[in-house]
């Protein structure tokens, strides 16, 4: 049997710029999240943030729908360091939920955040709740779906969420590339049984390593 996976997808609006129309957006973000739908019955828990939004659907049919509210609220509008920091703090307090739960089986906590042009500027936020997160067990991986050319130092920014983390990092080429970065992160979510373990042995007197 795999292990338990609790996963939560952040997602930064920015992605849906350009278009305005709300079927519209939703239409796109549903097919950028085909690969995270499809598993709705495999991953023991998957929501998904934006902003302050939170919404933890149990099937494809609710998933959609449940996207209209926050996709109409925010729209395509740049997140603020305080919105980065709700949204992070909420898919955070969701796997912790999830852990805590004594019906559950332990396993793998994991955010992959969905970068549009959004998550530069707030890099340094970010990371640092990336960093408070992973402390609880909880691993951050990023996918840059901007489409836009980086610099060498724009790219380490994000690359410093990630490791913040100590998740992934992807630049994925088109919709396929995306599918198989999320795809590729799912599975090696699913096969962690335990990381960053901390050992504490209490030796005899006169015993030595």
């Amino acid at each position: 049997r795999r292990p338990a996976l609790n996963l939560m997808i952040s997602v930064d609006p920015r992605l849906l710029a350009g278009q305005r129309d709300l079927e519209v957006r939703q239409t796109k973000l549903v097919e950028m999240l085909k690969p995270i739908i499809r598993k709705l019955n495999v991953a023991d828990q998957v929501g998904l943030t934006m902003g302050s939004y939170v919404i933890s659907p149990k099937n494809p049919e609710q998933f959609k729908e449940a996207l209209l509210k926050p996709l109409k609220q925010i729209g395509q509008e740049q997140l603020s360091s305080s919105q980065w920091r709700q949204s992070m703090e909420e898919a955070g307090a969701r796997l912790n939920q999830a852990s805590a739960d004594p019906h559950r089986t332990p396993g793998a906590q994991a955010i992959i955040m969905l970068c549009g042009t959004g998550c530069v500027a707030h890099v340094n936020t970010i990371s640092q709740l990336a960093h408070t997160l992973n402390i609880d067990g909880t691993l951050t991986s990023v996918i840059d779906h901007s489409g836009q050319a980086k610099t060498y130092a724009q790219t380490s920014l994000l690359w410093q969420i990630a490791a913040s983390g100590h998740g992934g990092f992807w630049i994925p080429k088109g919709p396929q590339g995306l599918h198989k970065a999320i795809d590729e992160e799912f599975n090696r979510f699913s096969r962690v049984v335990a990381r960053l373990l901390r050992l504490s042995i209490k030796l005899s007197a006169g015993v030595e390593l």
